[in-house]
């Protein structure tokens, strides 16, 4: 009987790295599509706290919350151009425009642990890509699994 639970849950394990995996690549995708590169019919996040808002959205959406973390960074067009029509003297007035836009700089797993702030090298071993990361949850739970199996055919 313990086995056969050992199998199911191993094979649950499995699955739970699987989902991990496709969370965190769907997540990533999205971030990345929040802001895309400047283009015709692109539209630009011009607000940092609206950038902010969107991107936690996403990731609480993901229940990826403590484990991507995020960078943007601001950038800032300036254009100067001269006040009213035509080509005037030198010494005319001129006006200076500056359109502000935020952009994801990079996305990285986060080193600390989901539900502590502390650096947890068991789930975070070096850097790690998102598939590395599900087979360590999948082998953190394997041995959970062995260690639940044990203990129950202890008290058999």
């Amino acid at each position: 009987m313990g086995a056969g639970f050992c199998c199911k849950v191993s094979g649950y394990a499995e699955q739970m790295g699987k989902g991990m995996e496709r969370r965190l690549k769907n997540t990533e995708e999205k971030l990345l599509a929040l802001t895309p590169p400047r283009g015709r019919g692109k539209r630009q996040i011009t607000d940092e706290a609206d950038l902010r808002k969107k991107a936690e959205g996403i990731l609480k959406k993901h229940r990826v919350t403590g484990l991507l973390r995020y960078e943007y960074e601001k950038e800032a067009e300036r254009r100067t151009k001269y006040v009213g029509r035509g080509r005037g003297p030198a010494d005319r007035e001129k006006e200076t425009a500056v359109r502000v836009r935020y952009q994801i700089a990079s996305l990285a797993l986060s080193r600390t642990h989901p539900r502590s702030s502390a650096v947890c090298e068991s789930c975070f071993p070096g850097k790690k890509s998102r598939k590395t990361f599900g087979r360590v949850l999948i082998t953190q739970m394997k041995k959970t699994v062995r260690k639940m199996s044990a203990h129950s055919s202890a008290f058999r």
